[in-house]
């Protein structure tokens, strides 16, 4: 069975692209626009006055350029490698030959996120909501950035509407 780039990635939806990564903008900067989501729950973002496209790592809160503007990107797109490790297919094909695809504005998010010692492996994934898993995702590394290495975590708390 082959897995289409359809079924690694997630239609925006009703999230907003204007607030959905509210909660990481003390990585990415105010005004990021997502361009593209990932089902692994990690988003193709575009940043203010920046031409690039960066991967927003949501597992490990990670910021990395992919392209340096949208027809590299999308070059990219046709790039089976590129795919394979952006969309974390290893991860998510199980789930998707199972037929454990997520509804519609969901995304396979981890369980257990890695900083709370959660494990990124296919048994670790449940869907959850596109607005909820980048606003818990992106308060979750604000707090864990702001930590001393070593540090130990007593407590974490989210904001909730």
């Amino acid at each position: 069975m082959a897995i289409t780039l359809d079924e690694l990635s997630v239609a925006l939806g009703e999230a907003g692209r204007d607030t959905l990564l509210a909660d990481w903008h003390w990585l990415t900067g105010e005004g990021v626009q997502p361009l593209m989501l990932t089902l692994a729950g990690d988003a193709f973002v575009q940043l203010v006055g920046d031409d690039g496209i960066y991967l927003l790592d949501c597992a490990q809160g990670l910021l990395q350029k992919v392209a340096d503007d949208v027809p590299e990107f999308l070059a990219q797109l046709g790039n089976a490698d590129f795919v394979a490790d952006a969309f974390r297919f290893d991860l998510v094909a199980p789930r998707i030959r199972e037929g454990g695809l997520p509804a519609a504005g969901q995304v396979l998010a981890l369980r257990v996120p890695l900083p709370l010692g959660g494990l990124l492996e296919t048994d670790n994934l449940e869907p959850a909501e596109l607005a909820a898993h980048f606003a818990l995702t992106g308060q979750l590394h604000a707090q864990v950035a702001a930590l001393a290495p070593g540090q130990a975590v007593s407590d974490i708390s989210f904001a909730t509407e």
